[in-house]
């Protein structure tokens, strides 16, 4: 009989399978690492246009701390991968969400709670506004959110995953939006759409 643990394993992986596509993705990879020079194991690897993606399946009896995170740095700046998430079973600490997304490393780190995982549509979206369309890929630990809009003219906002709409579109003042206009609008030139924001 399995282990819940290699259960939950199975979860993420197929759970990466649905989002990437599942030729795109490999299971308990082996990679040396740089400066250890040892052997160590990626539960996931995803093969993306934008590079590889490490997802670690951590199945804790509590949630991922800080101390998790920063853990997980050391291993992944160790083996090479640039960009990696922490999907875990029991949740995760506000502070291991900041230290992921806030941090100067060279990886770029995400924490998911198994079921954020579940509900993800995908990578990249296609806003549209009439007969205007493009692929949008959000930048690493951000959200492509086409349901609310702090403005009309805003089709699609992304700003980054955990942290309340509101207060970044108003405090942090961290985000991007997508607007679609004509050329035949007063705002044609980028000099133009530059004094339009002004």
């Amino acid at each position: 009989m399995r282990s819940d643990w290699r259960k939950y394993e199975d979860e993420v992986y197929e759970e990466c399978c649905r989002i990437y596509g599942e030729e795109k993705v490999e299971r308990n990879v082996s990679r040396v690492g740089v400066y250890t020079r040892e052997s160590r194991q990626i539960d996931v690897l995803v093969h993306s246009e934008e590079g590889d993606i490490a997802y670690d399946a951590k199945y804790y009896s509590k949630r991922v701390d800080v101390k998790t995170v920063e853990a997980m740095i050391g291993m992944y700046g160790d083996l090479g991968v640039e960009k990696f998430v922490v999907v875990t079973n029991k949740g995760y600490s506000k502070a291991a969400l900041r230290r992921a997304h806030l941090g100067k490393d060279n990886v770029e780190a995400d924490v998911l709670s198994l079921g954020e995982l579940k509900r993800m549509q995908g990578y990249w979206a296609m806003p549209y506004a009439g007969r205007n369309c493009i692929m949008l890929v959000p930048p690493f630990g951000w959200i492509i959110d086409g349901q609310r809009s702090a403005h009309p003219e805003m089709s699609t906002v992304l700003y980054r995953r955990g942290v309340d709409f509101e207060e970044t579109i108003l405090k942090d003042k961290e985000f991007a939006y997508v607007k679609f206009w004509d050329k035949d609008d007063e705002i044609h030139t980028i000099p133009d759409l530059m004094e339009h924001h002004r």
